[in-house]
Order: C-alpha cells, then structure tokens, then sequence
C-alpha cells in the first residue's frame, strides 16, 4: 500500500486529497477505539443485567413457594 504522507510532486489539490485522506484515515482509527470502549462498557452493562436478572428469579421463586405454603387448602 502506498504511503499516503510522502513527499512527491503533486498538485495543491493532490495535496489537499492526499490530507484530507490521511485526517479522515485517523478520524476512522479513533471512532474505531472508540467503539471499542463503548462495547466493554456495554459487555460488563450485560453481565451486570444478568446476574441481576437470576438474582430477581430466585427471589421471585422463594416468595412463591412462601405464598404457595401460606394458602389454605380448599
């Protein structure tokens, strides 16, 4: 792959190009890492919400055994 930073003759906006390519080239690299953190956060945000979501079904599942053992029969 070419280099887009060297140094050759070229026209202003062959320049102007070659600039606006390797800014937009760094923009991508960023939004990239970015994007990286942000699915971490997301990941860890996931484990979280499941470990609350058992928690709440095993709470749920006691207080209907409890409620189950308090009614009457009949």
């Amino acid at each position: 792959m070419a280099d887009l930073t060297s140094t050759t003759s070229t026209s202003p906006v062959e320049s102007e190009i070659v600039n606006l390519v390797a800014r937009t080239i760094a923009e991508l690299q960023q939004i990239s890492i970015y994007i990286q953190r942000e699915q971490v956060e997301i990941d860890r945000l996931k484990a979280e919400s499941q470990i609350i979501t058992c928690h709440t079904d095993m709470v749920v599942s006691r207080l209907r055994v409890q409620l189950d053992s308090l009614s009457l029969p009949g």
